[in-house]
């Protein structure tokens, strides 16, 4: 078809005018991001992140976006366990770009989604940053523990985690609890001042109670010292610690 008989479909020629429209609104906004940052680079990266937006999908009712936030959340599961999987801490963050931005997504689609919180927290400590993830996990535990946060039959099986779109759930509730109590457990080991070191072991306690309470005892190797255990020398140390 001709330009000519393109230009007397009305329909086309409305195309035509959104696409003219459209690339003048982009040329604004990249305008003014540099204008605004003052530098390319800076720029680039937020367009980056406004082109994000755009392309994000549309649902446009209740089902439809509950489908989009646990297909976007699978996806990010995916890429998470494929850039961690056989690895070792530090993973350089670049690596997770692919993950932050399904994360990014996820949060625009569900503010406070669970699954963006915990993986956020997880690749904070996978970076190496286990203290800068504490705050992340204390926020996923509280969200958690709202009474409409988990499913009503969540008895602690990971379906409830993987295939709920909120993203909250008992498993990872408690892991969340377990990791916390081991790293505040250290925290206390290497406090000088003891009244602070006490403190830290107290909440550790506490930590460990709540992920045995959760789940039960989280065991594997790869997860540190076994809970149970974990609380059974907090519990001889806090006592140790109150004898001297």
């Amino acid at each position: 078809m001709s330009d000519k008989a393109n230009d007397r479909d009305p329909a086309q020629g409305i195309l035509k005018k959104l696409r003219r429209r459209k690339l003048v609104a982009w040329a604004i906004v990249a305008g003014t991001i540099v204008v605004g940052i003052g530098s390319f680079a800076g720029a680039v990266t937020k367009l980056a992140e406004v082109f994000e937006k755009f392309s994000d999908p549309k649902p446009t009712s209740v089902p439809e976006v509950q489908n989009t936030v646990l297909a976007t959340a699978q996806q990010a599961k995916l890429q998470f366990d494929a850039t961690t999987r056989g690895r070792e801490v530090p993973i350089p963050k670049s690596e997770f770009a692919p993950t932050e931005k399904l994360l990014r997504r996820l949060e625009r689609l569900d503010p406070g989604n669970g699954h963006a919180i915990y993986y956020s927290a997880f690749i904070l400590r996978w970076v190496g940053d286990r203290p800068g993830s504490h705050t992340i996990l204390f926020e996923y535990i509280e969200r958690a523990a709202k009474a409409d946060a988990l499913q009503k039959d969540d008895d602690g099986l990971a379906k409830y985690c993987f295939d709920y779109w909120r993203g909250f759930c008992k498993q990872r509730a408690a892991y969340a609890n377990h990791v916390l109590a081991l790293d505040l457990r250290k925290a206390a080991n290497d406090e000088k001042n003891p009244a602070i070191s006490l403190k830290w072991r107290k909440k550790a306690i506490e930590c460990a109670e709540a992920a045995l309470k959760l789940y039960g005892e989280f065991s594997d190797p790869r997860q540190g010292t076994p809970t149970a255990v974990m609380l059974d020398e907090l519990r001889k140390e806090l006592a140790a610690a109150a004898a001297k």
